[in-house]
């Protein structure tokens, strides 16, 4: 599903290179789409802003899978898990309890749909992850700048990966013309930037699917 490929950037520290999940005819780091669209249920407490966000750029739910989730099943499938990975190796947990030693710092998507460790086929210990919606890299944001601080200068990560999905929420509300409410639209800001950055490419695009396509790959790069 994915390739690899890595290009030089800029670096004042430990010349970091700039891993890219990347496919022919495709922009670094961009999830082919198939994950398919998916729709999601914001309860009624839930803040108008971020619910015109969901059912604008995600759809409507259906009548399917409204019930509240069991937490007990999560516990049981974590007892599952542990389990089986003693079984698989019996020192898994006491490596992972002394040290971590990822090679990859991962940028990505807050998108359920696209966990890194999932979708690359790693285990616990391979990646360090941060994940925002529409997986930007924004100098303000102080979690953003204390992750690649930790992961470049302690544990000395020797590739940074920016991966964005296709059918990205956060891009498609970025493109919405409506306010979607503090702090989201705020956030959604820094994407509106890119597409000022490419208008006129961007508007030389007929079709608007291929116009949020585009600016997801953008996205990718600018960051």
């Amino acid at each position: 599903m994915l390739g690899w490929k890595t290009a030089k950037i800029a670096s004042t520290r430990a010349g970091a290179e700039l891993a890219a999940c990347a496919r022919r005819g495709m922009a670094a780091g961009v999830i082919p789409q198939g994950l398919g669209r998916h729709t999601t249920h914001m309860g009624s407490a839930s803040p108008s802003g971020v619910r015109g966000f969901h059912q604008t750029a995600m759809g409507r739910d259906t009548d399917k899978e409204k019930a509240e989730w069991d937490f007990d099943q999560i516990f049981r499938k974590n007892r599952v898990w542990v389990s089986t990975k003693r079984e698989q190796d019996s020192d898994f947990f006491k490596r992972l309890a002394n040290t971590q030693h990822p090679k990859i710092l991962w940028i990505g998507c807050s998108d359920a749909r696209v966990p890194a460790n999932t979708i690359c086929g790693l285990t616990s210990g391979d990646v360090f992850v941060q994940r925002n919606i529409a997986n930007m890299v924004v100098g303000t944001d102080a979690n953003a700048m204390s992750v690649i601080q930790y992961a470049v200068d302690f544990l000395q990560v020797p590739h940074i990966v920016v991966c964005g999905h296709y059918d990205c929420g956060g891009v498609r509300a970025a493109l919405r013309n409506m306010n979607h409410g503090s702090p989201l639209e705020n956030w959604l800001r820094n994407i509106r930037d890119v597409w000022r950055l490419h208008r006129e490419e961007l508007k030389q695009i007929p079709s608007q699917e291929a116009r949020v396509r585009r600016l997801v790959e953008l996205n990718v790069a600018e960051q």
